[in-house]
């Protein structure tokens, strides 16, 4: 995780155990979702920067989330 206006960077969300694809905020950007080549989808509240939830059953890589308001 990096600042968007400084670049500075601020700290490594660790859970996926192979590549990530894809990353998605919430519209009030409180939490992120992040899916991955080893089949699972995390939710992380983005204030702890905590993974909340971890959603597997995916039989295929994940190469895209999204969120719709």
């Amino acid at each position: 995780v990096w600042d968007h206006e400084s670049g500075e960077y601020i700290r490594t969300l660790k859970g996926h155990t192979n590549t990530v694809n894809g990353l998605a905020f919430t519209p009030t950007g409180s939490h992120l979702a992040s899916c991955s080549t080893d089949l699972s989808i995390k939710l992380w509240d983005f204030q702890t920067y905590a993974c909340i939830k971890t959603l597997r059953g995916h039989d295929h890589t994940i190469s895209s989330v999204v969120f719709l308001p």
